[in-house]
């Protein structure tokens, strides 16, 4: 007696297993279906969704033959659903909807078999307690089928993502090297130029600066260059050289103007060397007067004896020079010691000059002095 009552609970058990398997089952295979076609939820489905409890929960405590019917009709509105989703994504041809569809034919025919069975549609057959448990099995391997597929397909595509990346890469990196050595060219060809440049400003400064020296004693030029301007200063003992040519307008009317600057060129460019050799100064030439003084910008305790040496000098250059010239030039030359104010005068064509009686004596010595 007791066997028995065991025995008829065991089967109350499966008989509740059943029912409450069969909704679950259901509807999990819908919502797989749905999720693996990304289909969207229309309201069929939502309408099952809020079904699938309550026929469930009616099942599991009703153990009867009206729940089974029930559990069956859901279970066939489910496979119907399944299957007609499935047509769809295979008509409009998605990816893997085929091997659903395939699967979810023979799920929806084994429920949709077992349903009919249940309501008496079809008869109950020797094998037809089994079809709910193949159409089971066949759902959980066509879905296993989608998954493995759907991996391969997403492990190819990675690894045609991934070549595609490596090739880009390696692009990237091509394009990197190129851009380097484009930029390395640049460069080079940059800092050829600034060294052009550099040695054109270089050459430029240092002309600037001979000119700026051939103007200015160097002393002055300094200054200047570091300063920007030169303070006037006062020197107590030079000694100041004035000469210019006897009758120079009257020669200058004579003579073509060529002929004239191209004499007064040689010969001044001679007074200037002379002036160099013997330390004095040239300041200037007005016509043809050339100034020179000794004894600044540094202090000479000669510059009397420098001076005269360089009168004596202009002398015997101009006599020499006047043997074989066409042009006969006498000269006059004035001499005075004394102090004088120098500096630069003027802020654009500037010009070294002196101040003072000693100038202005040492012009007269020379306008009142002898030709020779």
């Amino acid at each position: 007696m007791l066997a028995t009552t065991v025995s008829v609970d065991a089967y109350i058990a499966a008989y509740r297993g059943v029912l409450a398997l069969i909704p679950v089952v259901s509807f999990l295979g819908l919502r797989t279906v749905y999720g693996l076609l990304s289909w969207p939820r229309e309201w069929i489905f939502k309408g099952l969704a809020w079904l699938a409890g309550p026929v469930l929960v009616y099942g599991f405590i009703a153990v009867n033959y009206s729940a089974f019917r029930l559990v069956g009709a859901f279970g066939l509105l489910c496979s119907l659903e399944i299957f007609r989703i499935s047509a769809f994504a295979l008509r409009n041809r998605q990816s893997g909807s085929s091997l659903i569809f395939g699967g979810m034919a023979v799920f929806a025919l084994a429920i949709g078999f077992n349903a009919l069975r249940i309501f008496e549609v079809v008869p109950d057959f020797a094998w037809s307690t089994h079809s709910f448990n193949f159409g089971v099995l066949v759902l959980a391997f066509v879905l296993s089928l989608h998954v493995a597929r759907d991996y391969a397909q997403t492990s190819r595509r990675s690894a045609l993502k991934l070549t595609e990346v490596q090739e880009l890469g390696a692009e990237n990196i091509r394009r990197e090297q190129e851009k380097q050595v484009l930029i390395a060219s640049q460069n080079e060809r940059l800092e050829i130029e600034v060294k052009d440049r550099t040695q054109e400003l270089r050459e430029s400064k240092d002309k600037s600066d001979r000119l700026l020296e051939n103007i200015l004693p160097t002393e002055v030029a300094s200054e200047l260059k570091l300063h920007g301007r030169s303070e006037p200063r006062r020197f107590e003992e030079v000694t100041m050289l004035f000469s210019d040519f006897r009758g120079f307008t009257s020669t200058v009317s004579s003579i073509p103007v060529g002929r004239l600057i191209a004499e007064l060129n040689d010969m001044f460019s001679v007074f200037d060397e002379l002036a160099q050799k013997h330390g004095l100064e040239k300041i200037k030439t007005i016509g043809d007067a050339h100034m020179a003084i000794s004894g600044l910008p540094e202090t000479q305790t000669d510059h009397a004896v420098r001076a005269t040496r360089l009168a004596h000098a202009l002398l015997a250059y101009t006599s020499k020079r006047n043997e074989t010239s066409a042009i006969k030039w006498g000269m006059r030359i004035g001499l005075h010691s004394g102090p004088v104010v120098a500096g630069v005068v003027g802020s654009w064509k500037f010009t070294y000059d002196v101040f003072g009686d000693t100038v202005n004596l040492a012009s007269r010595m020379e306008s009142v002095a002898d030709t020779d």
